[in-house]
């Protein structure tokens, strides 16, 4: 798993890649199932998968304080992360 705090630090031979983008304040199942289908479709493709999310959440940005209590962190240690959401390493 890489990770990378803005578009900036993204390497600029990336190439392809699949994507998805959300506000993933926990990966809870929700989460994990469209990850998950990101993955297996990164896999068919044979390309990276690619989470993008927000820190700050971005309510706390709009809203300062109203933002939705996160059951875990995404900014945390990549073993935070499911095993199956990294296909590059």
């Amino acid at each position: 798993m890489q990770r990378w705090r803005g578009l900036e630090d993204i390497p600029q031979d990336w190439g392809r890649s699949v994507v998805t983008i959300g506000s993933y304040d926990g990966v809870h199942r929700g989460h994990q199932l469209i990850i998950r289908h990101a993955v297996d479709r990164a896999r068919a493709l044979g390309v990276p998968a690619v989470v993008v999310t927000f820190d700050p959440h971005p309510s706390e940005v709009v809203r300062p304080g109203t933002h939705p209590r996160c059951s875990r962190r995404t900014t945390g240690a990549p073993s935070s992360w499911p095993s199956w959401a990294s296909t590059r390493c």
